[in-house]
């Protein structure tokens, strides 16, 4: 699993159902870039349905990804630029285009 945290990474928590859907996409993204998070996958519907229910997940949605336990950020595109700049891989928001 990846599972260690690498030093100067925030510590990232994917939040998805344990099937290939708009999670799918940011685990490859993830892995592909070496970069380590914890792989949480629903085991029920109604597991992610108290979650829901309670507001931990910003808008009832998934994927989530937690950054650094505090940070959560929704929306598949939106996590996807997020790891792509982790990686190196697109600007800064600060670069100039």
């Amino acid at each position: 699993g990846c599972n260690i945290l690498q030093e100067g990474m925030p510590a990232l928590k994917l939040f998805y159902f344990d099937v290939v859907g708009a999670g799918e996409c940011i685990r490859m993204a993830l892995r592909h870039q070496s970069i380590d998070f914890e792989d949480y996958r629903f085991r029920t519907r109604t597991e992610f349905l108290e979650m829901k229910a309670s507001g931990f997940l910003p808008f009832g949605q998934v994927p989530m990804l937690v950054v650094d336990g505090k940070h959560k950020l929704v929306q598949s595109r939106a996590i996807m630029r997020y790891v792509a700049r982790l990686g190196g891989g697109a600007p800064s928001p600060r670069a100039p285009p």
